[in-house]
């Protein structure tokens, strides 16, 4: 039997819990990502493209890994 993929939710705010503990901290998106972007016309997962759209920026032209808070931050070393 074969699920659906499971797009969740890219950059999203991080959720606060009750004991001051975060989740979604430190998320990336790899450079791999965006070169894959480029290269496939077809290869556009709804969570990327839902992300591009609330961040307002285009994937062709990012270049390097980005923080998925804030794609105006590359990620050095990834």
């Amino acid at each position: 039997m074969v699920s659906p993929p499971l797009y969740r939710t890219i950059g999203r705010e991080p959720d606060v819990r009750e004991d001051g503990s975060h989740i979604n901290v430190n998320e990336t998106i790899d450079a791999s990502v965006f070169e894959r972007w480029r290269a496939d016309p077809t290869y556009r997962p709804v969570n990327l493209v839902a992300w591009a759209q609330r961040k307002k920026v285009d994937p062709v032209r990012l270049q390097t890994s980005v923080r998925a808070d804030d794609p105006r931050v590359d990620v050095p070393g990834q």
